[in-house]
C-alpha cells in the first residue's frame, strides 16, 4: 500500500523513498536514461523497484512497427522515463513529457 511520505523532503504519495531512490530518479530525470546508463552510475541499484513503485516506466527507444515481412531484430535498449508520480517525488512538475 502506498502512503504520503511523511519525509519534508519528499511529499509525494509513493513507498519509502531513501536517498538513492532520489538519486536515481533525478538521474533519470526529464529526458529519461536507458537501464544501461543507470547501472553505469549505480551499479548496484535496482531499478525493477521504482517500476513496482511506478515512479519509472520502461519504455523501448525502438517501437516495433507493422511491417508486411519479418526482419531480424535490431539492438534494442530500455529506456526508463519518470512517471508524473516519479517526477512530483523529486519536485518536477507532472506533465507531458512524462511517460503517462
Amino acid at each position: 500500500m502506498l502512503v504520503p511520505n511523511s519525509s519534508p523532503a519528499i511529499t509525494s504519495y509513493c513507498g519509502p523513498v531513501d536517498e538513492a531512490d532520489r538519486e536515481v530518479l533525478e538521474f533519470i530525470g526529464d529526458q529519461g536514461k536507458t537501464a544501461e546508463q543507470v547501472s553505469d552510475r549505480f551499479p548496484a541499484f535496482g531499478l525493477e523497484r521504482l517500476v513496482q513503485a511506478g515512479l519509472v516506466r520502461p519504455r523501448r527507444t525502438n517501437p516495433v512497427k507493422s511491417q508486411s515481412r519479418r526482419t531480424p531484430p535490431e539492438d534494442e535498449h530500455t529506456f526508463y522515463v519518470l512517471t508524473s508520480r516519479g517526477a512530483e517525488t523529486i519536485g518536477l512538475a507532472p506533465h507531458t513529457l512524462h511517460s503517462d
